[in-house]
């Protein structure tokens, strides 16, 4: 869980509440909170997961087949 101390050393003066928000918004986002809430944020029967996961694996599958210059076509002159 991401935490920031404002007051870690009493000798020096606290740290400002926007640096701290900032470093706090900084580890929120390197954690994937953010991402994770988003996606629990309602329920997905496993079927239909199971769905996406294949479409974005087919999805994914085909675009690197397009962008493979071996799989496009090729127009030679001989």
């Amino acid at each position: 869980m991401p935490k920031v101390v404002l007051n870690k050393n009493k000798s020096r003066k606290p740290m400002p509440f926007d640096v701290a928000l900032r470093k706090f918004n900084k580890l929120v986002e390197e954690a994937n909170i953010m991402q994770e809430v988003r996606k629990r944020e309602y329920y997905i029967k496993p079927t239909t997961r199971r769905k996406l996961k294949r479409q974005e694996a087919l999805k994914r599958q085909s675009r690197l087949n397009a962008e493979n210059p071996m799989n496009q076509k090729r127009n030679r002159k001989y």
